[in-house]
């Protein structure tokens, strides 16, 4: 038994030395990885009963993959506007966010073996996120959507970082649609964390994307206990959905879920006008939960993560299997290493 284990720890150096530096997304072998949690386990794939809302007696209620049935929605978006007029990002953090859509680009098609990738920034410039610590990653031409997508996750965020980070770092994920959100948790140095959400259309549309800006001591009855392999960890449960009933006039809507009243709270909603040219358009953004690095080196953090992470796309609950999408990494030292991999649905790191 323990030759057997010396020669697997053999195999994870060898794989791990030959990844380093190679430029492309790099899929990770998941037999290296535990797989044994406690989470619970997510149903088949399904097609849900309805659409992915309804309303009942007055009331509006959105689908929670996690109960296979409806969850009452609360209005919270002028609440969560007020507080978030006080958060807003530095100009940096904006100026890095922008800068960071050639680099993810560049990824991928790095990750396709195309030649087209090109360089991004100086060394004048503040240095370009974009690089991957790891995540979960759409296969080309899988989870494709036609009229709703959306993404659910539990964001495993502690209250510092840890490590050595000197820079931002982001938990994030996108939900396939080219002009949907992201909902994601920013940290920035060892302070604590805010939960922040990028609005893609209205960056189209030419207005603020920066929506929402929630710091972490008014999470309030947001920050939930999710209990993984028989550890607890800090939590936050979002729903960041894009629909449209026509083709033509879309929405954007993020809910976080709130343990105490039992209900997904409505955070961010947007609708605007959008034609996508083709079906690639449409579904645009490929990556899934992501760690997003700003820098070379994050030393030994507090553990990060997702769970439960899964698409539910035009009444079809998805979740994220080795057929449609991969857990990888842009094989750079970015000081995180994946510890506990369920599928590609649930991911710890540190």
């Amino acid at each position: 038994m323990k030759c057997r284990a010396v020669i697997l720890l053999l195999v994870v150096i060898v794989f791990g030395a030959a990844c380093k530096r190679s430029g492309k997304i790099n899929e990770l072998e998941n037999t290296n990885l535990s797989r044994t949690s406690n989470e619970p386990k997510p149903a088949k794939e399904q097609e849900i009963a309805h659409d992915l809302f309804k309303i009942i007696e007055n009331t509006r209620y959105v689908y929670d993959p996690r109960r296979h049935d409806y969850v009452a929605i609360r209005d919270r978006r002028d609440e969560i506007a007020a507080i978030s007029r006080s958060f807003s990002p530095t100009t940096r953090e904006k100026h890095l966010f922008l800068q960071r859509g050639l680099d993810l680009n560049n990824q991928r098609k790095l990750r396709l073996g195309s030649s087209a990738a090109t360089a991004t920034g100086d060394s004048d410039k503040p240095p370009v996120p974009g690089g991957l610590g790891g995540g979960v990653f759409f296969r080309d031409s899988q989870l494709m959507f036609s009229q709703s997508s959306a993404n659910y996750n539990y964001i495993v965020t502690p209250a510092a970082l840890g490590g050595n980070t000197a820079d931002f770092f982001y938990l994030t994920a996108t939900n396939r649609a080219g002009r949907g959100c992201e909902a994601f948790v920013s940290y920035s140095r060892q302070d604590k964390p805010l939960f922040r959400v990028f609005d893609w259309a209205k960056n189209a549309d030419h207005q603020d994307p920066w929506v929402v800006s929630i710091p972490y001591d008014r999470w309030g009855a947001y920050k939930l206990t999710y209990n993984i392999a028989g550890q607890d960890y800090d939590a936050v449960y979002t729903i960041n959905a894009t629909h449209t009933t026509d083709g033509n006039n879309w929405w954007n809507e993020v809910y976080l879920y709130n343990g105490e009243t039992q209900t997904s709270d409505l955070v961010w909603s947007y609708s605007f006008q959008w034609t996508p040219a083709n079906e690639k358009e449409k579904n645009d953004h490929w990556w899934g939960p992501i760690l997003e690095t700003f820098s070379s080196d994050y030393g030994d953090t507090n553990t990060v993560g997702f769970a439960e992470a899964r698409l539910v796309q035009d009444g079809r609950e998805r979740l994220l299997l080795d057929s449609n999408s991969f857990t990888g990494n842009d094989g750079s030292e970015h000081g995180f290493q994946v510890f506990h991999l369920n599928h590609n649905y649930t991911y710890l790191a540190r």
